[in-house]
């Protein structure tokens, strides 16, 4: 029997084993199978995979072939010098490998949620205790925390001091490391596991603020913000790399002294005469009367504070008589120090801590400016963005607005959008950063947004964004619902559309569309099971004559009611049932049970199959699905448009295939 393909890795560290996981990686790709991992943390490895099984570093290794890693032996006995290579390579160096950029990430897939944590943008801080050039000191750590708690920020301490060590220079042995005790926040030392802070940090946390530490690097195998802060070590060997990127979600905030003397070669040749030494990390190596490599607590600040500013827009405006001013504008709960300063000197005009939704103006007029915003310089440069939502059509809107909202959070930029007028009042209270402008003068930058026949119906809007990697976002509106006017239990229904195809057509054709004989069979069976059945549509017919679409037999008339009213019929009902839709799109937005009957899409192309609360209801036996496909060109002007069949006994069969007995034991479960 073959040896099983192992890796060692010869560290305690939890930071150090997470940043194996490069090198477990390659090797797994070599072999072509998930490997054997021996560490005292492999078992952060659960469901990782490149990872067969998972073993303690003193495990018997008999049955395997092991590649041994973080070795501090190189070439020729040469000493690999920690504190001047990437950690990363520092492991991947032993199986005679570099790493590319696009290799270095350090995935990990073990997390367990934490109850009781009320917040989504805690600030996370780990004050760990350390050698003295790699700990940021009591005093610096308790000033940053009352400074944050003051601006209305929560905390959460982490850490874990049993049993923690690492190696010493100094004293040539591994000595134990400890947490700095910290007033204020949640304190969560030593009761919280790895799976569950790697839970806090993507879930839960704004940022995790931390030193060179095996915390940085859980952060690293997350999605969250990173402030790192400095030391002697070069940070550029330490941050986490993800997406292929340093930089992603992660800052540095250096002190005064940026030589890195414990990553400086020169430095190790002063203390052992050899550049094959490390000078120690315990002091400061030229000698300074404190560590000025390390962070001062209001840049720290500052920084954490501009994080916050990613939710509200940032608007830079003038009163009437020319004053320029900063409004913040959004429903993120913020505190801001604005700052304007004049350019040519330097010279600090006007100072204001505003709150969102506020405003401040300096007094100064015809002068250029800095503007600071919680420290950062603010730039205005083509912020002044319409997004223009090229439809009349309410269900499109409601599916593009999403993405015009995240286009304005990602650019931190006050987003203009022009839409169909008749739709601003029930948009515009759900999503309130967005400017609503029935103009396109004056802006910057103006973005169309168009419907795509052939992408996916929010996805063609949010590739008009520049969104290539479209995953859906559900619209919400969050209306207030009002009096409930139907006592008995209903269902809002929808006959109409904006082209027959759209229809649900009966197989005896046009002679019996005024009739609605599907639907009049639907809502008899409504009625039979306690359900009544209303319709909510602008008019009693539609399409082109001679031949119009007209309304069922048995249900409540709500013909030509306000769109307001509408959605008050649609929030109180049992759920909503009609066709590919402006109202299935509204029913959705508005959190109600929706189905809908749609055969002339493709069956992914409106919302979601994987959508709570909703139902498509399709026929892929027969035609179908000719709306989205490469080959046919819609045309809106033709009513009886039919690409494949038209003028023939199976003109519209993706439809009048679908029966209501079909449609009835779709939604019977909502009854």
């Amino acid at each position: 029997m073959e040896n099983k393909i192992a890796v060692k890795i010869n560290t305690n560290a939890l930071g150090d084993s997470i940043c194996a996981i490069p090198t477990i990686n390659k090797l797994s790709q070599a072999y072509e199978q998930p490997i054997t991992v021996f560490n005292d943390w492999s078992h952060l490895l659960v469901d990782h995979p490149s990872v067969s099984e998972m073993k303690l570093l003193n495990d018997s290794t008999e049955g395997y072939k092991i590649h041994e890693i973080f070795l501090t032996q190189g070439v020729h006995n040469n000493l690999k010098k920690h504190n001047i290579i990437d950690i990363r390579q520092f492991h991947a160096w032993d199986i005679g490998i570099s790493l590319t950029g696009d290799e270095m990430n350090c995935d990990l897939y073990c997390e367990k949620k934490v109850e009781g944590l009320d917040d989504d943008n805690y600030i996370v801080i780990h004050p760990s205790k350390t050698w003295d050039s790699r700990t940021w000191s009591k005093d610096k750590w308790q000033e940053l925390v009352d400074k944050l708690i003051h601006m209305g920020h929560k905390v959460i301490v982490i850490g874990n001091d049993v049993g923690q060590v690492e190696w010493n220079d100094d004293e040539e042995k591994m000595v134990s490391k400890g947490i700095i005790e910290i007033k204020g926040g949640i304190n969560l030392v030593n009761k919280s596991t790895v799976p569950e802070l790697r839970w806090i940090m993507n879930n839960k946390a704004l940022c995790v603020i931390t030193m060179d530490s095996g915390i940085l690097h859980v952060a690293g195998t997350t999605d969250c913000n990173i402030v790192q802060l400095g030391s002697s070590i070069n940070y550029k060997l330490r941050a986490p790399w993800r997406n292929g990127s340093q930089d992603y979600k992660y800052h540095y905030v250096g002190g005064s002294c940026k030589i890195f003397c414990g990553s400086d070669m020169k430095y190790g040749l002063r203390e052992h005469d050899d550049i094959h030494g490390i000078p120690p990390l315990t002091d400061c190596r030229e000698e300074f009367s404190e560590f000025e490599c390390h962070s001062v607590v209001n840049d720290v600040f500052n920084y954490v504070m501009q994080l916050k500013i990613d939710d509200n827009s940032v608007n830079l405006k003038y009163t009437e008589d020319g004053k320029p001013a900063i409004e913040i504008i959004g429903n993120y709960e913020n505190s801001y120090n604005i700052e304007f300063i004049d350019k040519s000197n330097n010279q600090l005009l006007h100072q204001d801590i505003i709150n969102n939704n506020m405003w401040t103006c300096c007094n100064e007029i015809g002068k250029e400016l800095i503007i600071k915003i919680n420290g950062k310089i603010f730039d205005n440069g083509n912020n002044n963005v319409l997004v223009k939502i090229n439809t009349s059509s309410l269900g499109d809107t409601i599916a593009a607005i999403p993405y015009v909202d995240k286009y304005r959070i990602d650019n931190k930029i006050l987003v203009s959008v022009k839409i169909n007028p008749k739709y601003v009042n029930i948009i515009k209270d759900s999503y309130p950063n967005l400017n609503y402008v029935d103009y396109e003068n004056g802006f910057d930058k103006i973005i169309p947004i168009n419907y795509n026949f052939y992408s996916k119906l929010q996805e063609g809007f949010a590739l008009d964004l520049g969104y290539k990697d479209w995953g859906y976002i559900k619209p919400k509106l969050n209306i207030k619902s009002g009096k409930r006017l139907i006592k008995e239990k209903y269902a809002v229904i929808n006959v109409h559309s904006t082209a027959q195809l759209k229809y649900w057509n009966h197989p005896k054709g046009k002679e019996v569309r005024n009739n609605a004989l599907y639907w009049t069979e639907l809502c008899t069976m409504l009625k039979n099971n306690g359900i009544t059945p209303i319709i909510v549509e602008l008019n009693k017919d539609w399409g082109v004559p001679p031949h119009f679409n007209g309304l069922p037999k048995g249900f409540i008339n709500k013909i030509g009611r306000p769109l307001k009213e509408v959605v008050n019929y649609i929030q109180h009902a049992e759920f909503f049932i009609g066709l590919s839709s402006g109202l299935a799109w509204l029913a959705h937005a508005l959190n109600t049970k929706v189905a809908i009957i749609a055969n002339f899409t493709d069956k992914e192309h409106e919302i979601p199959l994987s959508e709570p609360n909703y139902k498509r209801i399709n026929n892929e036996s027969v035609c179908n699905g000719c709306f989205n496909d490469t080959k046919n060109v819609f045309d809106s002007g033709d009513w009886e448009w039919c690409p494949e069949h038209r003028d023939t006994d199976r003109q519209f069969e993706c439809h009048t295939s679908i029966t209501p007995k079909q449609v009835f034991n779709e939604i019977k479960e909502w009854i």
